[in-house]
């Protein structure tokens, strides 16, 4: 049985920024249902490692995949639609009361689509099936999240239920 890939796969990934290397040569692979962390000090090339893998910024050497499941994607002319679907949840009063993972998972799917988008307007919502209701989350919302990725200001609640 072959196994399975996993969420986010780099080999090789450089980055320089004239003559200073920000990330040098990093492999890792991110496996579904496992939490993977960045750790080390300033400078280390966390940040820049977020951004290449978003697509923030291009690597100069290396592949990384990123593998995940969009739950509705709507390409029409000129706009995108990504909506993530949550299950066995009461929605929040508002898009700003949203859970923050949730809104960095849709931040992400935004940077990366952007990429394969380029001319077109990428908007996100979460759909929340327990009553039912259809929440669109702002494009500065998502432009928050993305940066909180990138600056080791985003947190993970392990004991947060996963939709």
């Amino acid at each position: 049985m072959a196994e399975a890939p996993g969420l986010i796969e780099a080999r090789d990934l450089t980055k320089r920024f004239g003559d200073k290397v920000a990330v040098d040569h990093l492999s890792f692979d991110v496996e579904p249902g496992r939490v993977t962390g960045f750790l080390g000090p300033n400078g280390a090339g966390k940040s820049t490692t977020m951004r290449l893998i978003t697509g923030l910024d291009r690597p100069d050497g290396g592949p990384v995949l990123v593998s995940g499941q969009i739950d509705r994607l709507v390409v029409a002319e000129n706009e995108v639609l990504v909506v993530d679907f949550k299950t066995n949840q009461i929605p929040p009063d508002t898009a700003a009361e949203a859970p923050a993972a949730y809104i960095r998972q849709l931040a992400l799917y935004r940077a990366i689509l952007a990429r394969l988008y380029p001319q077109r307007t990428i908007r996100t919502a979460l759909l929340w099936t327990e009553t039912p209701e259809f929440m669109e989350i702002s494009a500065p919302a998502l432009d928050a999240a993305l940066a909180s990725v990138g600056d080791g200001t985003a947190k993970l609640d392990p004991a947060r239920a996963r939709s």
